[in-house]
């Protein structure tokens, strides 16, 4: 599934570079998992190497499609539609984004009957910043989020209120400290008071997170430390501390080109460093 990260800030969004149509890629990937059993997955790529189609394959049947994802974008290069089948081609949801100057307006999840099961609409100030978010959910009664920036812009403080009464549920205070020395920003999230989550994010020269501390009252710390190619793709997370987690690695590696993954390994450690799980993706790329 596509997963689209969204600032709530306005930030530079920087766009796909064109490749020549025969450039266009597709790609098969071999999943092996720690038990042995092994699954598919096929994809193709537009002229721009964004995702246009994506199947998966079931690791019990071989020969039975288990979803299948198409994606399509807007003129600017943002995604606009993403719809995902189950293995019959039946529609099981489809999400919506509509975009202003690179900011997402309207985000929403529509289900295969056509109902709209989650939808995000955003009000935006004159210098583009987001200053409310209404959150309309089909599960529930949804809420209403207010932003506050400092003088440069930054987000400093986000409120989020329930739509049926006026208590705020949760609050994240987000104080950035950048330039001074790390960590550059620290989030706390509290539910009415009450300290739930703090977070602190320390980041390299680009500004991409290179290690992360998130701490829950009463819990051993969760630590994530990031590495990142000179083309600002993921290399290496790994996952350590907490309740969940004892450690867990993820490795990507890409082609010459540093354009298409072509290994991913995820690997669950035990307390003596032994893998007790995990999975190694292997994609082959053809036309690209």
């Amino acid at each position: 599934m596509l997963t689209i990260l969204l600032a709530t800030a306005c930030v530079d969004r920087p766009k796909p570079v064109a490749r020549s149509a025969a450039d266009v890629c597709t790609g098969v990937a071999h999943i092996t998992r720690h038990d042995g059993r092994e699954t598919w997955m096929t994809a193709r790529l537009d002229d721009l190497g964004r995702p246009v189609l994506h199947e998966s394959w079931s690791d019990r049947d071989l020969t039975a499609l288990s979803a299948v994802y198409e994606f399509e974008y807007d003129d600017a290069g943002n995604p606009i539609e993403e719809r995902i089948y189950d293995g019959d081609r039946a529609l099981l949801v489809s999400e919506h984004w509509t975009w202003r100057d690179g900011d997402v307006e309207i985000h929403e999840l529509v289900d295969g009957e056509g109902i709209s099961v989650y939808r995000e609409t955003s009000t935006f100030d004159a210098a583009g910043l987001r200053t409310e978010m209404l959150i309309e959910s089909y599960y529930n009664s949804g809420s209403v989020e207010f932003y506050d920036y400092d003088d440069h812009g930054r987000l400093v403080h986000t409120e989020r209120n329930a739509l049926t009464y006026e208590a705020v549920l949760s609050t994240i205070v987000t104080t950035y400290l950048r330039p001074a020395p790390s960590p550059d920003r620290i989030e706390v999230l509290d539910y009415g008071g009450a300290i739930y989550r703090q977070e602190a994010f320390f980041h390299d020269e680009d500004f991409q997170v290179v290690h992360q501390e998130r701490i829950y009252p009463g819990s051993t710390p969760i630590v994530t430390d990031l590495t990142w190619t000179a083309a600002g793709k993921p290399e290496t997370v790994m996952i350590t501390g907490g309740m969940v987690y004892d450690r867990t690695m993820h490795q990507w590696t890409y082609d010459d080109g540093n354009r298409e993954l072509v290994h991913l390994v995820d690997s669950d450690f035990e307390d003596d460093g032994v893998v007790d799980f995990g999975t190694i993706t292997q994609w082959t790329w053809t036309g690209c």
